[in-house]
């Protein structure tokens, strides 16, 4: 018998140890028939039951992963007793029948149970799975942890990669290991067996980095610095981007940078201001900075030459391109 629980906001890696366990124990051409995945949210404790007693296919374990079981008992037992309503039980008494049926698995079995959520290990079922088998949290990583995760993977995999690189893609993506996996492999791809990463790949190739411009052209127009406006929205004109799209991102841009302005007088930190606007880690620190550093004033100042920019382009009377050349010259008077 081989049981486990992964639990905690860091997904990708638990997957990764339930990929790594299924590789130890089942392998070969017919690992996937010895591999059943279960969605907790709508099963059965005997279908719980019959897969994990299911003999394995020419090989000598069954894995079986349960995803998002141990969340939905804990909530469903917590609901009934706050509302002492015995109706409510069904799904919380699959507690006490789990805890009845695991030490009985079967040898051949591996049951892992997968929750994204952070259980509380202090319940009655999860002590007694720890008395059997692990129970292990996947906490998300921390910001300086990211860098180090970033290159114990360039080193597994091979790439070289500059420590600002790796730095600035830690910034960039923020705590999304899924994302950051993504990204390796884009940028190892495009530098090439015998290339490294440097941090303009990074720019160039990183999907969210190309938000960062925006950053830069809201801080050159609140700035008044109408040289580097100008050169940053005609790089995303020839980037792709569309007139009316660059006005847009400004307006909204200049409207999280005065709800952070607002916040900050409130005690905002940078996790309230990626909560409340749902952005990342790097996004929320440029938003705490350009709010420090300009008054409401001059943030609200924007709106004005926003609106005479937007009807300029919907009534044709001017260029997408004029327009937004008139919009930096006004903005940056």
């Amino acid at each position: 018998m081989s049981l486990h629980v992964f639990h905690g906001g860091d997904l990708y890696s638990a997957r990764e140890e339930t990929a790594r366990i299924r590789d130890e124990f089942i392998s070969g051409d017919l690992a996937d028939l010895n591999v059943t995945t279960l969605d907790g949210g709508k099963l059965s404790l005997d279908d719980l039951i019959g897969a994990c007693e299911a003999f394995p296919f020419m090989a000598s374990h069954r894995l079986v992963v349960v995803e998002e079981l141990l969340g939905r008992v804990a909530a469903a037992k917590q609901a009934a007793a706050e509302q002492e309503d015995d109706t409510l039980a069904a799904p919380s008494g699959m507690s006490s029948a789990l805890i009845d049926y695991l030490p009985r698995l079967p040898d051949q079995a591996i049951l892992v149970f997968l929750d994204s959520k952070r259980l509380d290990t202090r319940s009655a079922l999860l002590k007694a799975i720890a008395k059997l088998g692990e129970v292990r949290e996947f906490a998300p990583k921390k910001r300086d942890e990211l860098e180090d995760w970033i290159r114990s993977r360039c080193k597994a995999s091979k790439i070289k990669m500059s420590a600002p690189a790796i730095k600035m893609l830690a910034d960039f993506v923020g705590g999304d290991l899924y994302q950051l996996s993504q990204e390796l492999d884009k940028l190892s791809t495009y530098a090439g067996p015998v290339g490294s990463v440097e941090p303009r790949d990074v720019e160039l190739l990183v999907a969210d980095v190309r938000e960062s411009a925006i950053f830069n052209l809201t801080d050159a127009l609140v700035a008044h610095r109408t040289g580097t406006a100008l050169t940053t929205a005609h790089d995303l004109v020839a980037d792709g981007r569309p007139v009316p799209w660059i006005l847009s991102k400004i307006a909204q841009h200049f409207r999280e940078i005065i709800m952070v302005k607002e916040g900050l007088s409130q005690g905002w930190s940078v996790a309230d201001v990626q909560q409340r606007l749902r952005v990342k880690e790097y996004p929320a620190k440029k938003l705490m900075e350009q709010a420090r550093q300009h008054t409401i004033g001059e943030l609200q100042g924007a709106y004005q030459p926003l609106i005479e920019a937007d009807i300029a382009l919907k009534t044709g009377r001017a260029r997408p391109e004029v327009a937004l050349d008139q919009l930096i010259a006004s903005l940056c008077r």
